[in-house]
């Protein structure tokens, strides 16, 4: 067996650039924190970030938008820069969304259940073009819940949507 070699501890190499990145609207907290942590603790690097709608985005970063990082709300919108050679690397699941019903401080009309929102007056729900509007979709005819047209208020992302209620 050979003697032992001296172990010699190598050094990350020190970060530098721009990076970047389009990501879902969803992702805006968490990715604007470990943003600026990332800068924190690598100094001369800067992250420049795009939020929006996964498919506003997709569709931009085809139109030759920059973008280092594409994180998508859904598989769709990934699978279309993958299919158009926009995406280099394998894509990597890192996170999942799950749907929630947002009402307004107190819940004031009760709202339990998907069943309940035929009995509102206003509903906003994303549009069907982006992801939170085409699960909100699925989910509403799987349980079989209308809500008539003239009672939906639609937004262009998760963002809007959310402060659609907030706002009234």
């Amino acid at each position: 067996m050979p003697a032992t070699a001296a172990k010699t501890k190598t050094k990350a190499p020190k970060l530098t650039g721009a990076i970047t990145v389009s990501a879902g609207a969803s992702l805006t907290e968490a990715f604007t924190k470990m943003g600026a942590d990332f800068q924190k603790l690598n100094k001369g690097t800067t992250i420049t970030f795009n939020f929006g709608s996964s498919a506003a985005l997709a569709q931009q970063i085809q139109g030759g938008a920059p973008a280092d990082v594409f994180a998508s709300a859904d598989g769709a919108n990934m699978q279309k820069l993958v299919s158009g050679g926009q995406v280099t690397t394998d894509p990597i699941d890192f996170a999942s969304n799950f749907l929630t019903i947002v009402v307004k401080p107190g819940n004031p009309k009760n709202v339990k259940s998907l069943a309940d929102l035929p009995n509102l007056s206003v509903v906003s729900l994303c549009a069907s073009t982006v992801p939170c509007g085409k699960y909100a979709a699925q989910a509403l005819t799987q349980d079989g819940v209308i809500i008539p047209p003239d009672e939906e208020t639609l937004g262009v992302d998760v963002k809007a949507t959310l402060s659609a209620v907030r706002d009234g």
